[in-house]
């Protein structure tokens, strides 16, 4: 399946939306750029509050209020995907998609070309005031963790963060063992902006590789409904956050050190 017959088949469908975190606010935004927000019946999670829950509109319920026959629309992180995955399996729901993949073609439509980019020249194009790359690059760094998790945590939740931790170790160990795979590119658009892979673009700068596999769609409005500043971890941000004094220090001299702090004359890490 791929973005188009994604949108295809929601388009003659009622289906409900697991989940109320990031993703799905991505997703309820390329839903709407393709007028397919009426044809959301609800948005579902595994354990409602107590109170009842509303999410762009609509109501939150539980899962066990769903009839088994529904869409479910999942989502969630690919950290949460597959125990998620499971716990509606085994309550007899068969009719899961997991719409993370498809969201960006969704919002920004198919990818124009792809090429290898000028690593330099991609983090030139950053805004210097932004922690979104130095949170990640704190990892391979040898930095203390806490750093990546409460970046991750303020717009994931902790336990999200966590396991986007683990994955991350496995990608290191993945970097550091077989390279950088071009064949798993980031996205960006014709602006040189990150859409989607700030891990592996983390992992590029801090063994100073000349360039990155990127593949590039065309630059969009749709970009700032869905990465907006806050997400970027702005340096404004860093205290509301719960950064520490010493944690922001650290997260300035990072900044430097990946070259998007345009103070200093390194591009970025060499080796």
């Amino acid at each position: 399946m791929n973005g188009k017959e994604l949108i295809t088949l929601l388009r003659q469908n009622r289906f409900v939306v697991f989940g109320t975190g990031f993703v799905s606010d991505m997703f309820w935004h390329a839903l709407k750029t393709n007028g397919l927000e009426k044809n959301i019946a609800g948005y579902v999670v595994s354990a409602p509050g107590p109170d009842p829950a509303v999410f762009h509109g609509l109501p939150v319920t539980g899962i066990g209020e769903v009839s088994r026959k529904m869409i479910i629309c999942l989502a969630v992180h690919d950290a949460n995907r597959a125990e998620i995955t499971g716990m509606l399996r085994s309550t007899g729901y068969d009719t899961i998609i997991w719409v993370y993949p498809y969201i960006h073609e969704m919002l920004f439509g198919p990818v124009r070309y792809t090429e290898d980019v000028d690593l330099r020249e991609l983090i030139r194009r950053q805004e210097p005031a932004y922690y979104w790359i130095a949170a990640r690059y704190s990892i391979p760094a040898g930095e203390n963790e806490e750093l990546y998790l409460k970046a991750i945590a303020a717009h994931t939740g902790r336990r999200t963060a966590e396991r986007r931790l683990q994955q991350y170790r496995k990608l290191i160990q993945s970097f550091e063992s077989r390279g950088y795979d071009p064949s798993y590119p980031i996205l960006i658009d014709t602006r040189g902006r990150i859409i989607d892979g700030l891990h592996r673009l983390a992992l590029a700068v801090y063994h100073g590789l000349p360039s990155i596999r990127c593949q590039i769609t065309e630059a969009s409005g749709n970009y700032g409904l869905i990465l907006h500043e806050e997400n970027y971890l702005p340096q404004d941000k860093l205290s509301e956050y719960g950064f520490t004094a010493e944690e922001i220090g650290i997260l300035q001299r990072l900044q430097k050190e990946t070259g998007i702090d345009k103070s200093t004359g390194q591009a970025y890490r060499e080796v």
